[in-house]
């Protein structure tokens, strides 16, 4: 199958900002558009709720390093969180993205 170009304009430092994020988790931008595209395929809409209330929310910037450490840690030991690598092999695995 072809590939196309697909170009939109945003801001700067949301484009810089959003990249060092995709970074941290070992994708680059493209990489991450297209599992979004995807996903949203998948679900058939935006792949998150989309709310005007949150009903939860943790603010990290009231935590200690200490107690963010130990929240992500209990986080991953529930089986919460998940690396980049291992949502994309699992992606290709279940759905041959």
């Amino acid at each position: 199958m072809g590939s196309t170009l697909v170009q939109f304009r945003c801001d700067e430092e949301l484009k810089e900002n959003t990249t060092k994020l995709y970074e941290s988790l070992g994708l680059d931008l493209p990489t991450a558009f297209r599992l979004f595209m995807k996903r949203s395929l998948l679900v058939q809409g935006l792949p998150f709720d989309v709310n005007v209330k949150i009903p939860y929310r943790c603010s990290v910037g009231d935590m200690s390093v200490a107690e963010f450490d130990k929240m992500l840690a209990q986080k991953a030991s529930a089986g919460e969180i998940h690396s980049a690598r291992e949502v994309s092999d699992a992606s290709k695995e279940k759905y041959g993205m």
